[in-house]
């Protein structure tokens, strides 16, 4: 039995298409593992791989980081 680990951000659009592919994994014996966010367990589960559930990602600040940067710039009147 091989093992998979499918991470996937907590999205509808990147859990869902992967669905298939776990439960067939499933079927043929394999032992798929998802690393993904608690609200998609029951859809996870249901094709009979396992759930190791992470917390949802914060919430980006918009001013941190490259464009943020950019942004405290602006506001003190440069770039």
């Amino acid at each position: 039995m091989a093992k998979y680990a499918i991470f996937v951000p907590p999205a509808h659009g990147h859990v869902n298409p992967t669905l298939g592919v776990a439960a067939e994994l499933v079927d043929r014996g394999e032992d798929v593992v998802y690393v993904a966010a608690e609200q998609f367990r029951e859809s996870i589960e249901f094709t009979g791989a396992r759930l190791k559930a992470h917390a949802d990602p914060p919430t980006p600040d918009p001013t941190v980081g490259r464009a943020g940067g950019v942004v405290r710039d602006v506001g003190r009147g440069g770039a």
